[in-house]
């Protein structure tokens, strides 16, 4: 079924080819996270001290507290890679990452390759939003791969040691357990293979086991499944037809149903068996959080074009590319990269010289709001940060009395408990308002930030 990448883009016509070029040519303009930040200043440190962390070295109000990190792996990778080639280079290797995941859902389509191209814009529209320079994009590929390893019996012992490194980039390996376990309902069902899926699960579940944190790492994961129990933290929050940029889920949502309905579809196989469970329970996690829909977005293309195959299956004909369509990759190659290079000229830093010289020179407890803790942590190292998004070290009633002040204004009790003395806030926030109107002294700002001092 897969065969050699360069077999492969010979078949390819031209507008696949133009896709994927532009796809890449998208994600090459993703935004830089808060979590980019801290993840290259944790890369940094494990590299230059050869020991992962697993305390809080970052903020001053956790000192030493235990740090469940779980990306520990990712963080590595993502400062060498800075290291050779600077944040350019980080960029390109998400953009690929990205593209090359979306390729796998192309190659896995049983459908025509219009049809599949259809259906990946389709999932493209709201996947988009998710698009980041972050971990989940890592194990976004590694979840789709993992359908591709599934479909592949030769290759099925291999998902053992594959879980064991997903374990170790990011979290996300939960995910990769679920699917496994719904491959064994879906052999249960279809009453084959059953025996082989669930040594495959214990062994795959005890590689997961192998990383800095023990069985802790799954107590700690698993908890944090529980949208409740971050609620206040915005891609955690429920889907809401409330909220704008839950419509691409919504209409892609809708589009599966109308055509499971019009298609009287129903699974034969047991991969069959596997694909519509794991869209429904998929579907059913990104509603109750933002977050899962990267991975829904993958699997309801692979659904559709499963339920939208034709009954034989279809074979590409190596043809010969004609002068014009090779004209028309080319021009679409250097539009796609005069776009991805426009964008990343048009960037702004967050955190310009003087906020951070500001910062430096106060004279006491920093206060940062949520958003920017993981720029500071890299920018300004000396300064250790009073919150930041990780918010696997801090306490939860810390962090929600942290939203409480950042959204009401109300600073005076968090402020007086510890003896903050100058602040790092947004521009036209309730607190920014708050502390002007207080007396404190805007010692910088720019157009996101501003650096207040205590009167």
């Amino acid at each position: 079924m897969f065969k050699p990448l360069r077999n492969w883009l010979l078949q390819q016509d031209y507008l696949t080819l133009i896709a994927f070029i532009l796809i890449f040519a998208m994600s090459a303009c993703m935004n830089f996270s808060s979590d980019t930040w801290w993840l290259l200043r944790t890369g940094q440190d494990i590299f230059q001290q050869k020991s992962i962390i697993t305390t809080d070295l970052y903020s001053w109000t956790n000192l030493n507290a235990y740090w469940p990190n779980h990306e520990w792996l990712t963080q590595v990778l993502m400062y060498l890679i800075y290291a050779i080639g600077g944040l350019g280079l980080v960029v390109i290797a998400f953009a690929l990452i990205v593209t090359l995941t979306w390729l796998i859902i192309y190659r896995l389509s049983p459908s025509s390759s219009k049809v599949t191209l259809l259906l990946i814009t389709l999932g493209i529209i709201d996947n988009i939003s998710a698009w980041s320079i972050r971990p989940q994009i890592i194990s976004f590929l590694l979840f789709i791969s993992l359908i591709m390893l599934i479909r592949q019996p030769k290759l099925h012992w291999w998902i053992v040691p594959y879980m064991l490194i997903w374990a170790n980039l990011h979290a996300g390996f939960v995910i990769g357990i679920v699917l496994l376990g719904l491959v064994g309902i879906a052999a249960i069902i279809k009453r084959e293979a059953i025996v082989h899926w669930l040594m495959i699960g214990i062994a795959a579940v005890s590689a997961t086991m192998i990383n800095p944190h023990g069985y802790k790492l799954w107590l700690f994961t698993l908890n944090s499944l529980d949208s409740s129990t971050y609620s206040f933290i915005e891609e955690w929050r429920n889907q809401s037809l409330s909220n704008l940029t839950s419509y691409p889920f919504f209409v892609l949502v809708g589009v599966v149903g109308l055509v499971w309905y019009k298609k009287r579809y129903k699974p034969s196989t047991s991969y069959d068996w596997f694909l519509m469970l794991a869209t429904l329970l998929f579907g059913f996690m990104a509603f109750r959080s933002v977050r899962q829909s990267i991975f829904f977005d993958g699997l309801a293309v692979l659904f559709l074009a499963q339920m939208l195959a034709p009954k034989q299956q279809l074979t590409n004909k190596a043809t010969k590319a004609e002068p014009m369509q090779l004209i028309l990759v080319g021009i679409s190659s250097v539009i796609a990269l005069i776009l991805a290079l426009f964008v990343w000229n048009q960037r702004e830093p967050l955190l310009s010289e003087p906020i951070i010289a500001a910062l430096e020179q106060c004279p006491g407890n920093m206060y940062n709001s949520y958003n920017i803790g993981g720029e500071l942590i890299w920018f300004a190292p000396q300064k250790p940060v009073f919150i930041d998004n990780r918010f696997d070290p801090y306490p939860k009633d810390f962090m929600q009395a942290n939203v409480t002040m950042e959204q009401t204004g109300e600073y005076q009790a968090l402020f007086s408990k510890y003896s903050i003395s100058c602040a790092i806030v947004e521009n036209n926030s309730p607190l920014d308002t708050t502390l002007t109107s207080d007396g404190w002294q805007r010692q910088s700002n720019n157009q996101s930030y501003s650096v207040f001092y205590q009167p």
